[in-house]
């Protein structure tokens, strides 16, 4: 019962200091989205994966936008992972602003909690390892995701990690073979771009154990392998769904793509608008190019290496998290550094994929938080008795809250749902619903997350990838005349 009572007590601390940076979004759940076009599109994807998984579970990836389009949740991250967790919280009643917003702050919890439980493994004393996480986990990069579900699990990054490096080491057994399967095939369902991520760190990981101890290491390798191919089965209904539809519709990552959401040495010194310790910082970003680690965990991770001769040791601990903010840095870059050039020719449908490189941040956060962790253990270590220890953990923890306090305003209060949508719920549509005028663009967002009150198919949608028979459907009806033929095409459509 003691280490479970240990993991509950670490699991409080790191969802009260997560309520504490997101304050005072608890308390407003349900009135606030982070804006008004991907926070409720996401709020709309969200729920409706949590009201296809109590209804009709095969029909998850049939969403209720873009009518007549079969597997519409593949055209963007289908967010099934979310939608699952929010499925018991639906079940109370919480509707999908409210849903979206408490997801975020248990995600981003789970990534402080995860992050602090790796560092413990790798020898952190809790305290040391706790600090870490926070100075990590609230950086530049969490601030940017706040509000936003699709990439607020990296913490599923930090077990697949600490699964692989007890195989690695020889410490593990079936059993870590296990977890590490269903660690790293769920991640996959939050995030297929994670998911990517977390295996570019452990293959950087397993060559730097091999170049360490290739004789110790390689008679290893063949579990952790077996353990990956595990996860991929549990990966094939949402990989050959991605695929067919990526197939069919023609989506493809352009190079253009590719190097627009890739990070430049400077998204390294970039913050947020709404991180105020960091305003002596050169440059800002409010989008995924906001880099920057925080001081107090880069000034944490400094300590690790000015006090390297101080206790504890901590070898694994400053390896692991070398080698992990590393790879973070070298794949952020995308095609302008040398790592993703590499993994795209390995296994193209996987890292040759990734829109958006610069997310490769998130391994760094999770490697500079392993350092910080150290730094902070050597830091604590130089106290003398508890008291000393505990009075050095809060000012270490208060320096933590100054650096990485955001004030992002939440202001966006999305109106209810209009009558007309109480109407359609009432009424025989006779086929999908068209709401005009229609854009298909951001804009749309509006409409999809009104459709929950009903959840019956309209044609009108907005996602990363839109077909463009839609485009056209929206430039007939916005011609000047609309063309004489438009009433058969939406009966063909068929618009009910």
């Amino acid at each position: 019962m003691r280490p479970l009572r240990t993991l509950l007590a670490d699991a409080g601390l790191a969802l009260a200091a997560t309520v504490a940076w997101t304050w005072p979004l608890a308390p407003r759940l349900g009135e606030v989205l982070r804006d008004r076009y991907d926070g409720r599109t996401q709020a709309w994807v969200v729920s409706w994966v949590a009201h296809a998984l109590r209804t009709s579970p095969r029909d998850v990836f049939q969403a209720n936008a873009f009518a007549p389009a079969r597997d519409v949740l593949a055209f963007s991250e289908p967010l099934i992972g979310y939608g699952t967790v929010a499925l018991p919280f639906s079940l109370l009643g919480l509707g999908p602003v409210a849903l979206m917003n408490l997801l975020c702050i248990l995600a981003i919890a789970f990534g402080a909690f995860s992050l602090a439980r790796l560092a413990t493994e790798l020898g952190a004393p809790r305290d040391a390892a706790a600090l870490g996480a926070a100075a990590a986990t609230f950086s530049a990069i969490s601030t940017v995701q706040l509000g936003f579900v699709s990439f607020t699990a990296w913490g599923g990054i930090a077990w697949c990690v600490l699964f692989a490096l007890r195989l690695l080491r020889g410490t593990g057994g079936r059993r870590d073979a296990v977890l590490l399967a269903l660690s790293t095939g769920i991640l996959g369902w939050f995030s297929l771009h994670l998911l990517a991520f977390a295996l570019a760190a452990l293959l950087g990981l397993g060559l730097f154990h091999l170049a360490r101890d290739a004789r110790g290491t390689l008679p290893r390798l063949p579990r952790l392998v077996l353990a990956l191919a595990a996860a991929g089965l549990l990966l094939a209904p949402l990989a050959l769904t991605m695929f067919r539809v990526k197939a069919r519709e023609g989506f493809v990552t352009t190079a253009d793509d590719a190097a627009s959401y890739s990070a430049l040495p400077a998204s390294w010194l970039a913050t947020t608008s709404y991180n105020p310790g960091q305003r002596f910082l050169p440059y800002r970003s409010d989008s995924e190019k906001a880099l920057y680690p925080g001081t107090a965990a880069l000034a944490l991770a400094l300590a690790a290496l000015v006090l390297r001769k101080r206790e504890p040791p901590g070898a694994l601990l400053a390896s692991t998290g070398s080698v992990l903010a590393v790879v973070g840095l070298l794949g952020s870059l995308g095609p302008h550094g040398p790592l993703m050039p590499v993994l795209s020719r390995v296994v193209p449908p996987l890292w040759g994929g990734i829109r958006a490189a610069a997310r490769f941040g998130f391994v760094t956060q999770i490697g500079v938080g392993l350092l910080a962790a150290l730094g902070a253990a050597r830091l604590l270590g130089l106290a003398k008795g508890r008291g000393a220890r505990a009075l050095l953990s809060a000012a270490l923890l208060a320096g933590v809250a100054v650096d990485v306090r955001q004030t992002y305003p939440f202001d966006y209060h999305p109106a209810p749902p209009p009558p007309v949508e109480a109407f359609l719920a009432a009424a025989r549509t006779g086929g999908p619903i068209l709401h005009v005028p229609v854009t298909f663009s951001a804009s749309e967002a509006e409409v999809v997350l009104d459709s929950a009150a009903h959840w019956k198919p309209i044609v009108n949608g907005t996602l990363s990838h839109v077909p463009a028979r839609f485009f056209e459907l929206a430039d007939a009806l916005g011609a000047t005349p609309i063309p004489a033929d438009f009433g058969a095409r939406l009966a063909a459509w068929p618009v009910g």
